[in-house]
């Protein structure tokens, strides 16, 4: 059986074109895409935790071409009750050599160049403004937390959750203590160490602690 392709529409294993390693490649992302990346210079895939991107030494990937591969094989008495014996004979042959090594790595590599998930290096945490924690990703332009998203292609987390009302008398009583309650400096501190926290470098500055 043929029909027609089109790009990244998923064509059934019970056509010709449905039987090829670009054929799995495209079903594969269709169901797994935004949960992967690939950044090329580095030569491997991301996976979306839930919380931000993670080098995983493909694990994840590859897990995820694992279910899809063994998905293949859900529609079979569908397939039995439609095709006749040639041509489920063909199909069968197909999922066989889909659930194999070699096939899976075959149509991960075709992904690898898909557009859908090619990430340049340079898209990583590429906004100064965001700071990734446990609980949500926090924009330091307004100080607001808003949920994790893939989007903002965050490879990197603090170990903390943000509570905006959280208390800090320690670190108050110390910035008291050690700058012996001059306000200003404190003020200045304040500022320089929450700057710190973003990816901003205009200031160009190197900060100098000494005492006397």
């Amino acid at each position: 059986m043929k029909t027609d392709n089109l790009e990244n529409v998923p064509v059934p294993v019970v056509y010709d074109e449905g039987r090829t390693d670009t054929a799995n490649k495209t079903r594969f992302l269709n169901e797994f895409g935004n949960d992967l990346l690939y950044v090329p210079p580095w030569k491997k895939w991301l996976s979306w935790s839930g919380s931000r991107w993670i080098d995983d030494n493909g694990v994840g990937t590859f897990q995820r071409a694992e279910r899809y591969a063994k998905s293949l094989w859900e529609p079979m008495q569908e397939y039995a009750a439609m095709l006749d014996r040639e041509e489920l004979a063909k199909v069968i042959s197909f999922l066989k050599s889909s659930n194999q090594s070699p096939k899976i790595k075959s149509f991960l590599e075709l992904a690898s160049f898909d557009e859908r998930v090619v990430c340049p290096v340079d898209e990583l945490n590429a906004d100064p403004t965001l700071l990734n924690c446990v609980n949500g990703t926090i924009d330091l332009t307004t100080g607001q937390l808003r949920l994790h998203s893939p989007a903002d292609r965050i490879t990197q987390i603090s170990n903390v959750a943000f509570d905006p009302h959280a208390g800090c008398p320690k670190w108050v009583e110390t910035l008291g203590h050690i700058f012996d309650g001059d306000q200003a400096i404190i003020a200045y501190v304040q500022r320089l160490l929450g700057y710190s926290i973003s990816g901003e470098t205009g200031e160009h500055i190197l900060p100098i602690a000494y005492g006397r």
